[in-house]
């Protein structure tokens, strides 16, 4: 099922003894746009800390309950490795995340369950090398909420708009399209783009560029113009 990522922020979420809190947001892997966290806002409970989900342990999503189900329990929530509200997430951070749950990380390669087509989609050793030059934080885990406002431009120079959101597939957690609002009147209110036609992203400039020009997103929007 394809769902806007805006509409699961505020799902609640069901471990499998009982709920523990409800979605904030998502991190993805800019270099393929797979889904790597949930982030989970969960009250008083575990304050003063980020807690992330990984893919691996959502079951099933509930778009009549509005909630996502866990295959963890809140203990085994709690006792996670503690990553502290506005830290970044590193790479030794997720090196001792994933033993902790026993799951193979996704820079490994390794196929697991219904997610192989996510963790087989891994960085050359030449991306993964960056990591030596910044041991503090992951530079390609980006959030949802961050990116979100970012300026498109397409392949002829184009200024787009800005993105909007994002549309997951629930089945294998990937980042199957932008939605970008338009700021041209020769297209619709909202564009959608697909995560392969952006050719890459300039954090600096809070700014996404497209392989693709705009006429060829006015082909791929047309029935809503």
């Amino acid at each position: 099922m394809l769902i806007n990522a805006k509409t699961l922020t505020g799902h609640k979420l069901h471990a499998i003894d009982g709920a523990f809190g409800k979605v904030e947001e998502f991190y993805f892997d800019d270099r393929n746009f797979s889904l790597r966290y949930l982030v989970a806002e969960t009250g008083n409970w575990l304050t003063g800390r980020t807690i992330l989900i990984s893919p691996y342990a959502l079951v099933t999503v509930d778009e009549s309950e509005k909630s996502i189900v866990v295959n963890l329990t809140k203990a085994q929530i709690e006792n996670s490795p503690a990553l502290e509200t506005d830290q970044p997430i590193s790479r030794k951070y997720e090196e001792d995340y994933h033993e902790y749950y026993e799951w193979p990380t996704y820079w490994s390669g390794i196929e697991i369950g219904g997610y192989d087509s996510l963790f087989l989609k891994t960085a050359s050793k030449k991306d993964d090398d960056c990591f030596s030059l910044n041991k503090m934080r992951d530079p390609h885990l980006i959030s949802t909420e961050d990116m979100i406002g970012y300026q498109v431009e397409a392949k002829d120079s184009h200024e787009i708009g800005f993105v909007e959101d994002f549309v997951l597939d629930d089945s294998t957690w990937d980042i199957r399209n932008l939605i970008i609002k338009s700021a041209r009147a020769t297209l619709p209110n909202e564009v959608i783009v697909s995560s392969t036609d952006v050719e890459r992203i300039d954090f600096e400039g809070s700014k996404l560029y497209l392989k693709i020009p705009i006429e060829k997103l006015k082909e791929y929007n047309k029935e809503k113009l």
